[in-house]
C-alpha cells in the first residue's frame, strides 16, 4: 500500500498554516501575506484541491453518534469520486513545487498534530485497497475518532512515575519558559474537558491576549496571534495546544525584553 503524504491536502494544509503562524510570530509581514495568498489560492472552494481539503478535513471532526459514521463515509466517498482526479493532480504538484522552491525539502519533516489521522482518512479516500486493508483501516480510523479514557487515578496512585515523566518533558524542553512547563504539566496530569484544565486555560489565555494586545500597536501582527487565541477550538486539541504554546513563547520573549 503505497502512500506519499504530500499528496494529502490535508497535510499540505496544516504544514502551510504552520508556516504561515511562524512568520507571524517572526514579524515577518511580507511572507505572511504571500502564505495567506498561496492558502486563499489553492484552497480555493473552486479548486479541486480545495475540493478535497473540506471532505478530509471534514471526516476527521469528532462524532456525537458514532452510529453515523458509515453513512458518513459512504457520503464522502462519493463526493470524492466526482473530483476531477487530473486536475487534483495538477493542483498538488504546482503546490509542492512551490512549497520546495521556497521553503526546501525539510518543509516535510513538519510537525503535524494528529498527523496519523490525517493521513488514515486520506488513504481511505485515494488508495487502492484490498477488502481486508480497508475494513482494518475503517475500523482504525473510527477508533481514532473516539477520545481516550482518562485515567482518573494517574497523579494520586502514581506519583512517582509521574514525576519522573514531567522531569522528562521538561529536559526535553530546556528552552521553554515557566507558563509553557506550566501548561505541559497540566496536560499531563488532565483531559482537555476537566474543570481544572479549562480553568487553566481560559485564565492564560486571557493573561497572554492581554499582553499581546498592549505591544500590538508596535507590532501589528501580535493582533493577529491575540485574536486567533480567542476563536481556538477545543474540539481540535492538538491544535489549539500548539497555537497556546506558540502564544505563550512570543509573550515570554515580549516579558523579558521588557
Amino acid at each position: 500500500m503505497r502512500y506519499n503524504k504530500k499528496r494529502n491536502s490535508l497535510f499540505l494544509f496544516e504544514v502551510l498554516t504552520r508556516k504561515l503562524t511562524e512568520s507571524v510570530i517572526k514579524g515577518d509581514q511580507k511572507k505572511s501575506e504571500e502564505l495567506k495568498d498561496v492558502v486563499s489560492v489553492f484552497f480555493s472552494e473552486k479548486k479541486e484541491l480545495g475540493k478535497e481539503f473540506r471532505i478530509l478535513k471534514e471526516m476527521i471532526q469528532p462524532l456525537d453518534d458514532f452510529m453515523l459514521f458509515k453513512p458518513i463515509l459512504i457520503e464522502a466517498r462519493k463526493q470524492y469520486g466526482e473530483i476531477d482526479k487530473l486536475k487534483l493532480n495538477e493542483q498538488q504538484s504546482g503546490l509542492i513545487s512551490l512549497m520546495n522552491k521556497e521553503f526546501g525539502k525539510s518543509i516535510w519533516s513538519t510537525f503535524v498534530p494528529n498527523y496519523k489521522t490525517v493521513a488514515t482518512i486520506h488513504k481511505l479516500m485515494s488508495v487502492n485497497l484490498t477488502p481486508k486493508q480497508r475494513v482494518l483501516l475503517e475500523n482504525n480510523f473510527k477508533e481514532s475518532l473516539i477520545p481516550q479514557e482518562k485515567e482518573e487515578d494517574f497523579p494520586k496512585t502514581d506519583k512517582l512515575v509521574y514525576s519522573i515523566a514531567v522531569k522528562k518533558m521538561n529536559k526535553k524542553y530546556e528552552s521553554l519558559n515557566e507558563s509553557q512547563r506550566k501548561f505541559i504539566k497540566h496536560m499531563s496530569m488532565y483531559e482537555i474537558h476537566d474543570v481544572e484544565m479549562k480553568d487553566f486555560i481560559s485564565t492564560e489565555i486571557s493573561r497572554v491576549s492581554e499582553l499581546l494586545g498592549k505591544h500590538s500597536v508596535a507590532n501589528p501582527e501580535l493582533k493577529v496571534v491575540a485574536e486567533s487565541l480567542l476563536v481556538l477550538d477545543p474540539s481540535k486539541k492538538d491544535d489549539m495546544y500548539y497555537k497556546i504554546i506558540v502564544a505563550q513563547g512570543i509573550a515570554g520573549e515580549l516579558t523579558n525584553a521588557n
